[in-house]
Order: structure tokens, then sequence, then C-alpha cells
């Protein structure tokens, strides 16, 4: 039981020396506080039994057969826990041919710490919640309308001590915790899709998340230039990284130009100034304007302009077309607004105790979704600054609850620090119908090591059979005794009976699937499952006492459209204006292995062509020149 066979020998070594001394002292203690007893001399009561007491006794009076007799008789009962303790630690472990396999015990849940005062409440034991404690997140994968909101989302919202972040799908979270968690923190509804304009604002390029700071303005626009437009797991990553630059560049624009707003609808707005044709020009003509000017634009800004600037006029239009595809939602008036400022400070939320509910109506889960993955990125980056050990102002937990967490697609910060995010005092609440649509965002891989890393998973009754099989499959097996019966025909002899063990899962798939409508599995790291009950929370008295509440007022915002675009004109070229072609010197001919394929993108309506069947030396001479002459142009 102490010792198991994948030990090594010296371990084994040590630990029967450890138990032989132990042994052997507890024996001596034991003879010695016995032969006190025996002795019944009020000078030395049995408390005064030391392991030395029995060998000086036996020193002194051992060749006295009564006393000897007495010291023997001592040492043998003293003796008898010891070597039945030894024997006892020391046996081979005992496994059963098929497994053990059973549900937690009341016992193993408590000394888990999961009947905890505070934490992410994850059921039900008896009368008690289940807290999931130790910074631990917790994952919860369950079809449509199996209690997931009211056995989870509202439940947390109306106990959680900290701040909160929830993915308010119908907004039916707010409607329900709003008025409680007014009376604990403050209350925000981020609602941008709002026709009245009843939401608070968030501004992702605001100074609280893009200092003004030139190296660090660069380093937070690149974050979130990777978040928007990530390289494709497959294909060419020319588009997606021409994006970012451009996006740096226009980024940079905004922020240094005091007199446009600071929004991503207007960096939106700045990439489709002009047409296909003239957009270069019109950025020139900017770079050229704030240079003549008192404050120019940074070298990091004109750079990235002036990449795509030189870019041919095809690939800055698929540039364009690209981006704007990427962040047309910032084309909506009321998503510019809901955008344009800040009502609360993200990188406040583990100093300050706030509750924000992002608003999304079912119809709008798609084409939100890149908003919802940027603000939850932007919220959890915020916040993995400093740990709490190094920063005394951190005195509260952040909960982000992802409901309908698939539908915000792959967020590369999950995937990669989910296993970090318990040390920053951050635990989010993962919300998915089943795996297969994890597996289809995440991959294979990656689902499971989000799953691993998350300290609990609640399971529902799952509808699908695969699911159902794999839950099986981890509940395990424990082993059982089955009895066959054999009579030979026609006989009314008794036959014999065979008795052997055999392997049971302790659910199988259809009984997992058959679990029940009120009841959940419970998988927590370092015990057996837990089986236990849902909460539904207008049925427990705490929670049915906080929940509708009078929820506090959103203060409307202004929407507004946007202005039109100013005009920008075209150079008109000059008619019957033609390039004259030069004479080819030596100095040409290395150009031509430097030429890159962008450079052939020129208008070669000014060459003309020679005509006949019969070519002259002089007309190749002249089409050449003529070519040259417009790509040197």
């Amino acid at each position: 039981m102490l010792i198991t066979p994948i030990d090594s020998a010296r371990y084994k070594a040590m630990a029967f020396s450890g138990l032989l001394l132990a042994g052997l002292l507890v024996t001596l203690y034991l003879a010695s506080y016995l032969f006190l007893i025996r002795l019944s001399n009020p000078m030395l009561p049995p408390t005064a039994a030391t392991p030395l007491t029995v060998i000086r006794y036996w020193m002194a009076y051992g060749q006295e057969p009564y006393t000897r007799n007495w010291l023997l008789g001592c040492l043998g009962a003293g003796a008898v826990p010891s070597i039945a303790s030894i024997v006892y630690l020391a046996r081979p472990v005992s496994r059963s041919l098929h497994g053990d396999a059973r549900f937690a015990t009341l016992r193993e849940v408590v000394r888990a710490g999961l009947l905890g005062e505070r934490g992410i409440v994850i059921g039900r034991w008896g009368r008690r919640f289940l807290m999931l404690g130790r910074q631990l997140c917790a994952i919860v994968i369950a079809p449509p309308r199996s209690g997931k909101g009211a056995g989870l989302v509202q439940p947390n919202a109306l106990s959680w001590h900290g701040s909160m972040v929830v993915n308010d799908v119908r907004k039916e979270c707010y409607r329900i915790t709003a008025g409680f968690r007014a009376k604990v923190s403050d209350v925000h509804l981020f609602d941008p899709l709002s026709r009245n304009g009843m939401t608070a604002q968030w501004n992702p390029i605001s100074p609280y998340y893009v200092p003004d700071e030139p190296a660090l303005c660069v380093d937070a626009l690149q974050k979130l230039a990777n978040q928007l437009s990530p390289d494709p797991a497959t294909g060419d990553p020319f588009w997606p990284a021409s994006c970012r630059d451009l996006f740096l560049g226009i980024g940079l624009y905004v922020i240094e130009t005091p007199s446009l707003p600071r929004t991503m609808g207007e960096m939106v707005r700045q990439v489709m100034h002009g047409a296909d044709d003239s957009v270069s020009d019109h950025w020139k003509a900017i770079i050229a304007e704030r240079d003549d000017s008192k404050k120019p634009l940074s070298a990091t800004c004109k750079r990235m302009l002036y990449d795509f600037i030189n870019l041919s006029p095809q690939t800055q239009s698929s540039v364009r077309k690209t981006f704007t595809a990427k962040l047309q939602l910032w084309t909506n008036p009321l998503v510019d607004a809901a955008t344009s400022a800040d009502s609360f400070d993200l990188r406040q939320l583990r100093r300050k105790r706030m509750s924000i509910y992002l608003g999304v109506q079912p119809g709008d889960l798609g084409r939100l979704s890149l908003l919802m993955n940027l603000f939850f990125t932007q919220l959890l980056d915020a916040n993995m600054d400093k740990m709490p050990e190094d920063d005394p102002t951190i005195v509260h937990e952040l909960l982000p609850i992802m409901d309908e967490w698939a539908a915000m697609g792959r967020m590369n910060i999950i995937e990669n620090s989910i296993q970090l995010m318990g040390g920053y005092g951050i635990r989010p609440l993962l919300i998915a119908h089943s795996v297969p649509q994890i597996r289809a965002i995440y991959g294979p891989d990656h689902t499971k090591n989000i799953i691993a890393c998350c300290g609990a998973r609640i399971v529902y009754a799952p509808n699908e059979s695969d699911y159902a099989t794999d839950i099986s499959r981890e509940l395990g097996t424990f082993t059982t005794e089955n009895m066959s019966r054999s009579r030979q025909a026609k006989s009314m002899r008794a036959g014999s009976v065979t008795t052997s063990q055999a392997a049971r899962a302790l659910l199988n798939p259809q009984e997992v699937k058959m679990i029940g409508v009120n009841n959940q599995i419970v998988f927590v790291e370092h015990i057996p499952p837990i089986f236990c009950r849902k909460i539904w929370y207008w049925k427990t008295r705490v929670f049915a006492r906080r929940a509708n509440l009078i929820v506090p007022a959103v203060e409307p915002i202004e929407v507004n459209m946007p202005p039109a675009p100013p005009l920008v004109e075209k150079e008109q070229p000059t008619a019957g204006k033609t390039l004259s072609a030069r004479a080819i010197t030596p100095a040409d001919v290395p150009k031509l292995s430097k030429l890159k394929l962008t450079d052939y993108a020129v208008n070669f309506d000014s060459i003309s062509l020679p005509k006949g069947e019969k070519l002259t030396g002089e007309d190749l001479q002249k089409t050449l020149d003529a070519f040259l002459t417009a790509v040197e142009a």
C-alpha cells in the first residue's frame, strides 16, 4: 500500500528501512508503557515512558527471571501492533481485475474543498452547493435547452463575489441578475446593436488599450491586427499579412491625427476613401501634407502606408477589399457609435468590482462573432499583465462567463493561455453545445488541451451517442461477478455453476443519456466523478430572493450617420500625351533581373506594336525601348 510497483529500488529500500525503524521505536515505547503499568509505581507513571525505559530496566534487572519474563512479555505485546502495521503498509497493492470505478462520496467531496463558501457554482449536493475554488476554471458541454443558464449562468451571476463579464444571449441574464449585481458592483450593459442606443460603450483603440507612447502604441495595434487578421491554417499568408500592415498604418494615422475620431469605424472610413486608381495619390498627398506641417506622421506609420501605396493597383484593391470585409461590421452606425467611447475600463476589473453584460440577440450571433471575440480577447489580455502577488491593488477575481463560446470563433488567447489564467485570478466558465462544435473550431488536439486545463467539467444528459460513449468510457469500469449455470439436456441431475469476474461500465452510454433532466455528472481533478443534482435558480430560495430585481437604467448614446467622404479628384491625363521612348543603354540590362512582377502592372497603351510579317531590327529596337520606358515610368 505504501510501496507501489513503479517505485524505484532505492525508494523501496528507504521505505522498508523507515518502516522497520518506526516499528522498533513504537515497539519499545509500547513495551515501556506496559511495563510501567505493571510496576504501578506512583513515582513512575506510564506517561513517563520513553523507548529507552524498557532497555534501561533490561540492563539493570535483566538477570532476574521474574523481571526478565515481564520485560519479554511487554516487548512481545508491544511488537504485535508494530508488526501488524508494517505488514499492512508493506503489503502489495490490491487491485481488482477490471477496475473499481465508482462515484465520489460526501467525504471525498468535502476533502476536495467543493463545499466551500466561495467559488464557481457547478452543482448541488443535497442542500449545499458545489463550489469550485483553488483558482480553477470550468467548462460545461450540454445540448440546447438543457438548463445551462438556469443551472450555471444565473446562479453564478447571483453569487459571485468578484467582477463578472457574461456573454448574455437574449439579454436574459441581465434581466434576471442585473438588479442584484447593481447592489454589489457597477453594472454595464454593452449592447452594440441596440436600436435605441441603450448601451454602454467600449472603444478597442482608446488610450486604455492602445497607449499613446509610440512603441506601446505599435505593439497594441499589432495585437489587434493579429486578432482581426490571423494567418490561415492553410493557404497563402500574404493577404492577412498585408491587412495587418494596412491596419497598423491606418491605425497610427488615425491616432496621430487629433482632428479624426479615434475609433475603428474611422479606420474603415479612411481605408475606403478614394477610388481604386486614386488611392495611392490620396495617401501620398496626406503624407506630403503632414510632412510640411508641425506634426508629421511617424516613421512606422509612413512605412506601413508606403508598403500599401507601392502595391500594384490590382493588389491594392484586393487588400482593401480583404480589409473592409474583415471590418465591415464597423460600417454599421450602431456598432460605430457603441465603440466610439468608453463607459468602463477593462483593465480595472480585478481592482474594482464590476459586472459587464455583452447583450447579443440570437439572430446576431453570426455577424457579431468577431466583435465578441475581440471583446473577450482584449478583456483577458488586459488583465494578464500583472499577478495579484505583484500588485496589491488587485483584490478581486474575474469570472468571464462565455455562453455560446463556440459562436465567437477561434480565440488564440484561450487556446494558448487558459492554463495560466488561474494565476492571474481569471477563472473562465466556458459553455458549449457539443464537443464536435469545439473540435470544428480548435481542432482535436487543442480541444483536448482546453478541456484538460479546466479544473471541472460539467456534463448534462447528452443527446449525442458518440459523446455519451466518451463519457461512459471516462467514467470507467468496475469488477463484478457473473454466474453461469449448465445442465445436461433431458437430465434431472443438477448442473454445474461457474463464477467469473467481468467488467461492467459504471454507466453505459444508454444510461449516460438517461441520467435525467435534474441530474448531472461533474468531473473534477483528483477525485472520482461526482453524480449530483442540477440547480434551478427559481427553485432555490437564496437565488430566488436575489433574482428579477429592478435593473439599473441605461443611458442612451447618440447614434449619428458618418459624414460623406471627401471627393478625391482624379488627375486627368493630358490629351495626346504619350511617353517618348529612349534608347536602351548597357546600364539598363542589369535592371531587368531586378524587376518584380508588380513592376509590370502598367499601362502599355502607349506602346505601338510593329505590324507586318517581316520585322526589322529597328522595329524590335523601338518596341523594346518603348516597353522599358513604360516600365520605368
